[in-house]
């Protein structure tokens, strides 16, 4: 939300200097999508949200290929920190996702835990064949509230990683094992161990986790 004073923070220059190319291209954006939903219109001026975000944010498939087509990058970003790929993870819009990346967009450990954290499974695949690794939170969050994606990370090195991807590292088996042994993932345990997965652990973390397998009483996972 932006509180913005009678007295303006930019001259009328640079009030004409932001993310619009044109008056016509924010006009056509406009057109395309509602970018209003209720916020007033100066506001989004001076928010400078670029229209391939706003686009994004209403989930318009047609008009984020309009604007990229245009020229406009994918990698935009508001004065608040949006991104178009952010958004459109976190809308759940896969078609749009797969545009974006074709045309070049970035992504960051938050593009992941946006899909992740609004469960969208097929988006994660998408970012993980695109070598975008989980991050703790991601980790974290799908251990305890989607044990679906909890499982695509896991699937990640043995069937999702495309050839000179990278691999999930010592510190995502650790976190993935504290999720699987918390919440007594005994399927996804056996699946690691039958995998050689388990190997990725030092005698440390293996001591931390019997303990907290102990702990909950849990003689299987023991």
């Amino acid at each position: 939300n932006f509180n913005w004073s009678d007295n303006d923070m930019w001259s009328d220059e640079e009030q004409n200097d932001g993310a619009y190319d044109s008056e016509s291209d924010y006009e056509t954006t406009r057109d395309m999508v509602d970018v209003h939903d209720g916020i007033p219109e100066y506001e989004y001026e001076r928010a400078r949200i670029p229209e391939i975000i706003i686009a994004c944010m209403k989930g318009s498939y047609q008009t984020v290929s309009t604007l990229l087509k245009k020229g406009h990058s994918p990698n935009e970003q508001s004065i608040a920190g949006k991104i178009a790929i952010n958004e459109a993870c976190k809308r759940g819009d896969l078609d749009i996702v797969k545009l974006l990346i074709i045309y070049g967009a970035r992504r960051y450990n938050d593009t992941m835990f946006m899909a992740v954290s609004h469960g969208h499974l097929a988006i994660v695949e998408t970012l993980l064949k695109e070598n975008v690794l989980p991050c703790d939170e991601s980790i974290n969050y799908a251990g305890i509230y989607n044990k679906e994606i909890l499982w695509c990370f896991v699937r990640y090195s043995t069937e999702l990683r495309p050839p000179q991807a990278g691999y999930l590292q010592s510190k995502h088996y650790k976190n993935i094992w504290t999720s699987i042994v918390r919440y007594s993932y005994m399927d996804i345990a056996e699946f690691l161990v039958s995998t050689n997965q388990i190997d990725h652990l030092n005698r440390n973390d293996l001591c931390t986790l019997l303990i907290t397998a102990c702990c909950k009483s849990n003689a299987p996972m023991v």
